[in-house]
């Protein structure tokens, strides 16, 4: 009887936990993210909060609801938060580290026209002999632990509709 006791009482917490850190994950992770982007653009976060945070904060706070809007959406068309939050990151690190390496070989940041010269920009970064940096390895190793923890943190989560009409 008192076995049955102690597993209600976990359930009872766990209901509550769970929730609340279903809700809190996107915010923090996209704040996470934001902070990779950084990390992977510059190299370094040294002097990046007195440089570069609080001088362009307004920036931050609508890129930061921009990754969430994307994680939202991703959600709401999977229901599948691992996806979500991968397509997030890639969202939000791809182009911080295309950044660090437009900054290392032209002296000057990624801009929207260099989209149009994609081609251009794989033979020159393979003559250039590009290496990966530290802070895009660690980068790659935190989102794979957080989509590995928004697995086990949404696993009993329901599915899309659109998934079950598929099947």
């Amino acid at each position: 009887m008192k076995e049955k006791q102690n597993k209600s009482v976990r359930e009872e917490r766990g209901s509550t936990v769970v929730p609340i850190l279903r809700r809190a994950f996107p915010p923090v992770v996209c704040v996470v993210l934001l902070l990779l982007c950084e990390w992977t653009a510059r190299g370094t976060l040294a002097g990046f909060a007195a440089d570069f945070f609080l001088p362009h904060l307004n920036a931050y706070i609508l890129a930061w609801v921009f990754l969430l809007l994307a994680y939202y959406i991703f959600d709401g068309l999977f229901r599948f938060a691992p996806a979500a939050f991968f397509l997030t990151a890639i969202l939000a690190v791809v182009p911080g580290i295309v950044n660090f390496y437009t900054l290392k070989l032209r002296g000057e940041p990624f801009l929207p026209w260099d989209l149009a010269q994609v081609g251009e920009a794989t033979g020159v970064i393979g003559a250039a002999g590009v290496i990966v940096q530290p802070s895009m390895i660690a980068a790659a190793i935190i989102i794979l632990l957080l989509t590995a923890a928004s697995f086990f943190l949404y696993r009993r989560r329901t599915h899309a509709v659109w998934r079950v009409w598929l099947i």
